[in-house]
């Protein structure tokens, strides 16, 4: 073949000459070249197939050890039936309990879920409650501080002048009834100035007697108890506030 395909070139070459005048030349050369390309491709050709070969027998050998593995795992698969059944009925019964179990998980989970609603509504509640509480006290706290800071300020003299007054200023007698409200002092009816059918609690009588001793009484003022003020105090109290607010604002 290699000497056909090398005569069919030469003969080429010469008719590629004689219609073209065109040299092509093809020497002894080109001739061993071709040999030589074809023993290279022969012994690619010869490492891949004995590769190949290598590979398959590797294969054979693993299919016959695993064929033998699988031999020893059927006998121990045998050995083993009686613990697969037995097996295999306790996970039935399991799966009976998991299943009961799972309908009551899914039933709390339900309830849960109910719980949990309900508490985060609370909570939104409660949050909001404390954000407006919050706020609320941000604006009282400043009160408070100035009204604990003008108790500081009062002496005996200041107590003895206001006992001393026979026709007090409305805000005094104002003021001392807020106080006696928060100590938990009666008042006493009087006739109302503005409507002659209507009674109104006045206090001043109790201010007087809690005037008396102005020691006892600054005392009471700085040491009273303002984190546990009773519900029902908190309520006559609330327009002693509002009307103060109301002032502040006109």
């Amino acid at each position: 073949m290699f000497v056909f395909i090398h005569q069919s070139v030469e003969q080429s070459a010469k008719r590629y000459l004689e219609d073209l005048r065109r040299y092509c030349y093809v020497t002894p050369t080109s001739y061993l070249e071709l040999l030589g390309i074809f023993q290279i491709i022969l012994d690619e050709k010869m490492t891949f197939l004995v590769a190949s070969v290598r590979r398959l027998d590797g294969g054979l050998k693993k299919i016959d050890d695993a064929e033998k593995l699988v031999d020893v795992l059927k006998e121990e698969l045998a050995d083993k039936m009686p613990v697969l059944i037995t097996t295999q009925k306790e996970v039935s019964e399991f799966m009976v309990q998991i299943t009961g179990d799972k309908e009551e998980a899914e039933v709390i989970a339900a309830e849960a879920s109910v719980v949990e609603a309900d508490a985060s509504e609370k909570k939104a509640t409660a949050e909001g409650i404390a954000g407006r509480a919050k706020g609320k006290l941000d604006k009282a706290l400043p009160a408070l501080y100035s009204a604990l800071a003008n108790v500081d300020k009062l002496d005996k003299k200041d107590i003895q002048e206001m006992k001393a007054l026979a026709n007090p200023p409305n805000r005094v007698k104002r003021v001392m009834a807020a106080v006696c409200i928060y100590m938990g002092d009666k008042p006493i009816k009087v006739q109302d100035p503005n409507d002659a059918k209507k009674k109104i609690d006045d206090y001043w009588k109790a201010s007087v007697a809690r005037l008396a001793d102005a020691k006892a009484f600054l005392n009471g003022l700085k040491g009273y108890d303002k984190d546990n003020i009773s519900e029902i105090i908190i309520k006559k109290i609330t327009p002693f506030v509002e009307e103060k607010i109301w002032m502040q604002k006109k």
